[in-house]
């Protein structure tokens, strides 16, 4: 018997491309936050629809500004009528006093604070971004400040009973831990020091969300729809626009970008846990003249509504446009 020792050549078929046995990647999952339920998914688009109603048209200094340009408008508001200043009504006075801008963004204000008459000011922020932006902008004005970059799960690296006077202006809608970051400023005040805070409540119409400056401004979007499909449906708005802009924090526990949800009535039992020696809390309605383009007397009358339903319970949390607190150690 005879046996073929040579090699038998085989037809090779050409070998299939593997195919991915894993899906897409779904937007909240490339966001780090939890997959939507059924129901939230369910109306996605319909979210998506509303937000589209009233587009925002994005700032163009959002994308590509000048160099200071924020910090310069952060010092111009503050130079006028209506200012983080003009919510008190003249009680917030820096003169002499040692001050904290606890979340001062992009320093422009910061700056105003020492040009007023403060004997010294300090700036605390979390993005370094704005940090170096901030210090830069001192540096033009000769404002002898100090800037520091505090990240947000660390207490500020400095002794207890430090400031005279605190001021914290839109922020505390955006920090981690509403409780802990007032926590750390009644740390900070000296015996009798004050903490002038100011931001919108979470229900607010449209600065509630945030999503007026940057993506809608179709009003009550997170009364209306859940802040998860909000995400989702803001998101994919954005990516259809091809922006590019997206706010500078964004954790994945935030309600939406960079907002913890702090509602008015929830800041009220914040303020009550913490042993302040005095709490004055103003609901800024609305529709008010001093916030107004319509300056005129007539405006007394068209704010009375507003003004009243600012100060009832529930309804507070969406006819409120500021709360305006001053809280005494």
């Amino acid at each position: 018997m005879t046996m073929n020792n040579n090699p038998v050549e085989l037809d090779a078929e050409p070998l299939a491309t593997p195919v991915s046995s894993q899906p897409a990647m779904s937007i909240e999952q490339e966001l780090g936050r939890l997959p939507l339920t059924q129901a939230q998914r369910a109306i996605r688009p319909l979210a998506t629809w509303y937000l589209g109603l009233l587009p925002t048209n994005l700032p163009e200094w959002y994308v590509q500004r000048e160099p200071l340009q924020r910090a310069r408008m952060e010092y111009e508001d503050e130079r006028g009528p209506k200012g983080f200043h003009a919510f008190f009504a003249g009680r917030l006075n820096v003169v002499g006093k040692d001050v904290l801008d606890f979340g001062c963004g992009y320093g422009g204000r910061t700056v105003r604070y020492k040009e007023l008459g403060a004997r010294s000011v300090t700036g605390t922020e979390i993005v370094p971004e704005m940090v170096i932006e901030a210090q830069e902008f001192a540096r033009l004005k000769g404002a002898d400040i100090r800037v520091l970059l505090t990240p947000e799960d660390q207490p500020v690296p400095l002794p207890d009973d430090s400031f005279d006077v605190i001021c914290c202006y839109d922020v505390l809608e955006h920090v981690r831990s509403p409780k802990r970051a007032i926590s750390e400023c009644w740390r900070l005040l000296k015996p009798g020091g004050v903490l002038y805070a100011v931001f919108p409540p979470f229900h607010h119409p449209t600065h509630g969300s945030h999503l007026d400056g940057y993506i809608s401004r179709s009003p009550f979007a997170n009364l209306l729809f859940p802040c998860p499909t909000l995400v989702v449906a803001a998101e994919e708005l954005m990516r259809k626009r091809g922006q590019k802009y997206r706010p500078p924090v964004f954790r994945t526990t935030d309600k939406l970008w960079g907002m913890n949800g702090l509602t008015l009535s929830g800041f009220h039992r914040i303020v009550r846990q913490i042993p302040f020696n005095k709490v004055r809390c103003e609901h800024a309605p609305l529709v008010s003249p001093f916030r107004s383009k319509w300056e005129g007397w007539r405006m007394r009358y068209y704010a009375l509504p507003f003004r009243l339903a600012a100060k009832v319970p529930l309804f507070w949390e969406i006819f409120t446009d500021r709360v305006v607190a001053d809280l005494t150690k």
